[in-house]
């Protein structure tokens, strides 16, 4: 049997991938996809409430809002996310 591997998503640390589906509601096979493709931010924003961003400082429902708030392409927004996630970019600071 495989040893379970702690992982960490939007700094909270879970024992295991299975125990970070269960936490986000969706199933390991999402959660892996997520891993594979870079779309951690998007896990329970499917079909649910949009999870809540800290973006630039500002709280927003969602990164759609976000992206309609700063006057971006939603598409091209969470692209952005993506990239900043990749890369370690801190994108919840205020601009200055």
């Amino acid at each position: 049997m495989a040893k379970k591997k702690p992982i960490e998503i939007d700094g909270v640390e879970y024992p295991s991938r299975i125990a970070a589906a269960k936490a986000y509601g969706v199933t390991k096979s999402t959660l892996s996809r997520a891993i594979k493709t870079g779309r951690l931010h998007t896990l329970g924003v499917g079909r649910g409430t949009p999870k809540s961003r800290l973006v630039f400082g500002i709280q927003y429902q969602s990164l759609a809002e976000a992206a309609l708030d700063l006057n971006i392409n939603k598409s091209d927004f969470c692209a952005a996310i993506r990239f900043m996630d990749r890369f370690g970019i801190d994108y919840t600071q205020p601009r200055t």
